[in-house]
């Protein structure tokens, strides 16, 4: 297939960057390495058809355009959940999801990686932890109030609070919370901003 190299390369690289995307986040959506990305962004190695399909499908534009054929990006919107699902995980900002069960306690559902990283935790033992032990008291003497301002307003910011690490060290956060509906059922997005 002929294409104009030198196009494809700096595409590739400012589309990467438009849509926030490292090397190793794009490298693991598209399940290859890291280093192919790199090779292929300095122009040693080419992608084949089915993994320009899959970068313009990631970077929201069409193969045409990446390839250097049209100066049109003509994007779609990605909808795939698997795509959002990917991204959750491998996103740089630490964040986790929570949601009542049916006891009305508060249970972690999910976790991405950067959260993972800086609490020291396992998945299994992250998705097992009381919520109010891992936030020093914030979850059970607040909880009930978020979740009377969350009914009327979709997010909220606590302001700085103590999540405390697997090793029982006392990281400063900032949580966002933003209360979503997921197979009609509302879920909580705790979004971390550490200090």
């Amino acid at each position: 297939m002929y294409y104009c190299n030198k196009l494809f390369r700096a595409r590739l690289k400012e589309l990467r960057r438009e849509n926030r995307l490292t090397q190793q986040n794009l490298a693991i959506l598209l399940n290859v390495s890291r280093g192919a990305v790199a090779h292929w962004e300095v122009g040693s190695r080419t992608p084949g058809l089915e993994i320009i399909n899959n970068l313009a499908e990631i970077l929201c534009c069409t193969p045409a355009y990446l390839l250097g054929f049209t100066d049109q990006k003509q994007q779609k919107v990605n909808t795939d959940p698997m795509y959002f699902n990917n991204y959750f995980y491998i996103a740089e900002v630490p964040m986790y999801i929570i949601e009542y069960d049916q006891d009305d306690k508060l249970r972690i559902i999910d976790v991405n990686n950067s959260e993972l990283v800086l609490s020291g935790y396992t998945r299994d033992e992250f998705l097992n932890l009381n919520p109010e032990l891992l936030c020093e008291g914030v979850y059970g003497e607040i909880m009930p109030r978020i979740n009377k301002c969350l009914s009327s307003i979709k997010n909220l910011t606590l302001g700085w609070v103590v999540h405390v690490t697997k090793h029982g060290e006392r990281l400063p956060v900032e949580l966002n919370i933003f209360k979503l509906i997921s197979e009609e059922k509302e879920v909580y997005l705790v979004i971390c901003q550490y200090k």
